[in-house]
């Protein structure tokens, strides 16, 4: 806990795939322009697939400036490719501060050309979300004004709540 700046329950940042982790815990620590904070790593880079792995998780975020959070990773740092495979994530995350961008899988991403693969996930999402500065939340991917690859979804499930200034708003899609 009290993670600053780049955090998740693996590392906080990693160029490395993933096969069969299974992360349950609590977390709690502090965005930034340019950090992530996710279920797993904080910022990714490269190449990386994460196949049948699984996160459990209440995280308590306070976002300082267009920090990314997400159930996988908060941020990609420049190109990559990502592959997200028969993976389960059930989320509960508390946002507070400012400038948050939060996606379910995976947010922020302040590099180049990103494209990726999401297949066979469930992901489900509860969030509330007292920030006073931009916020933008999605159920699977968000923040991605950068990216300029495709993206594939096949056989996602995708679903939450987000709870902002008192309101109670379905999310899905991506």
């Amino acid at each position: 806990t009290n993670i600053t700046n780049i955090g998740g329950f693996i590392c906080g940042y990693s160029r490395a795939s993933v096969l069969n982790c299974h992360v349950q815990g609590k977390i709690a620590g502090r965005v930034d322009t340019s950090y992530g904070f996710g279920g797993m790593f904080g910022n990714i880079d490269g190449n990386i697939t994460v196949y049948r792995c699984s996160i459990f998780s209440d995280a308590t975020i306070n976002g300082t400036h267009d920090g990314g959070v997400g159930g996988i990773f908060g941020n990609v740092v420049s190109s990559a490719t990502i592959s997200v495979l028969d993976c389960l994530l059930i989320c509960n995350y508390k946002i507070t501060g400012r400038d948050v961008w939060f996606g379910g899988i995976g947010s922020n991403v302040t590099g180049g050309s990103v494209t990726g693969n999401i297949e066979n996930c469930v992901v489900f999402s509860n969030a509330i979300d007292t920030t006073n500065g931009t916020r933008t939340e999605a159920s699977l991917l968000n923040g991605w004004p950068k990216v300029t690859g495709k993206w594939s979804v096949k056989n996602t499930y995708s679903a939450g709540n987000i709870t902002y200034a008192s309101k109670v708003y379905d999310m899905y899609g991506m």
